[in-house]
């Protein structure tokens, strides 16, 4: 299995393009800082999952919606899932 890598934009006006990729796949988003600190958040659920936790989720504001990337530790492989549209996720019709 190849390692995930999340490469970040340059900060423009509170937004920031974020792009995730595993070597196979790309998945490619602009955020918004408001209302949370998705940086920070996932700072943190990355050293939560590093400690012993077996599942973290970090939002990402996407104005209005969110898109969701939801870690989760299995003998001792990780799989992240990206949700790109929170609404779908929570079973939310437009």
């Amino acid at each position: 299995m190849t390692g995930i890598v999340f490469k970040f934009g340059d900060p423009n006006h509170g937004w920031l393009e974020v792009s995730v990729s595993n070597g196979i796949t790309d998945v490619n988003f602009i955020f918004s800082d408001v209302p949370c600190n998705s940086i920070e958040k996932l700072a943190c659920a990355l050293l939560k999952l590093q400690v012993g936790s077996e599942q973290e989720a970090v939002e990402f504001s996407l104005e209005p919606n969110y898109a969701i990337c939801e870690f989760r530790v299995k003998n001792d492989e990780l799989t992240l899932f990206i949700f790109p549209d929170a609404r779908l996720v929570m079973g939310v019709s437009q």
